[in-house]
């Protein structure tokens, strides 16, 4: 965003309402490709593993 209003000396505030929202999106997609990358790591390790009986589900 720094970068993005260093380039402009007096940019509207709808670009940089628009810019702000343009990386909220690329953040938010982001922390929802890390989670579904954890999730397929477990799944892939309880494939590998086997499930423990003892273990509760939580």
């Amino acid at each position: 965003m720094i970068g993005y209003l260093l380039n402009y000396q007096y940019p509207s505030l709808e670009e940089v309402a628009d810019e702000m929202l343009a990386i909220l999106s690329d953040r938010n997609r982001i922390m929802q490709r890390k989670d579904l990358e954890m999730i397929n790591a477990s799944w892939d390790n309880h494939m590998m593993q086997g499930f423990n009986e003892g273990e509760g589900l939580t």
